[in-house]
């Protein structure tokens, strides 16, 4: 995992996203999940959230194919738990759809908020380990984090 710097909210998300999701949330404080498919706007920015985040995984910091139709937006803070951050640009992950599955609503480190050589990559073995700069208050959500993620 890398860290990953916050970009820019789109020109076209208050109108795409915002705004109908405010209205949709003013009527209904906890939607079910039913509800929430059928007011699901944040996927009308997928395509800039793609392009801001140069397809890269949040997660896996791989690179996802734009043509392959596995980037997913990411609720960081699940939307399930915090109805309130459903619309909004900061919540949001550019996330495979493998990596968004395995997450689900667990407490993982956010790629915006770590820091390089938290983690690190083992070489010949190719796994992910705790680097020596990750702070000791962090390292029990931290191997949490290489768990849910199954990293290695």
């Amino acid at each position: 995992m890398i860290h990953v710097d916050q970009k820019n909210e789109p020109p076209v998300f208050e109108a795409r996203v915002g705004r109908p999701g405010t209205r949709f949330l003013e009527q209904n404080c906890n939607p079910t999940s039913r509800q929430w498919e059928n007011h699901s706007y944040w996927r009308r920015v997928l395509p800039q959230l793609h392009a801001a985040y140069d397809g890269i995984c949040a997660y896996s910091s791989e690179f996802i194919p734009y043509v392959t139709g596995s980037d997913t937006v990411e609720h960081f803070l699940p939307k399930a738990e915090h109805p309130a951050q459903a619309y909004i640009w900061t919540n949001y992950r550019l996330v495979c759809l493998r990596m968004n599955g395995r997450k689900g609503t667990r407490r993982i480190l956010d790629p915006i908020r770590i820091e390089n050589a938290w983690f690190v990559l083992h070489f010949p073995s190719l796994q992910v380990l705790l680097g020596p700069n990750i702070p000791v208050d962090l390292l029990s959500v931290a191997n949490e984090t290489i768990s849910v993620l199954d990293l290695n």
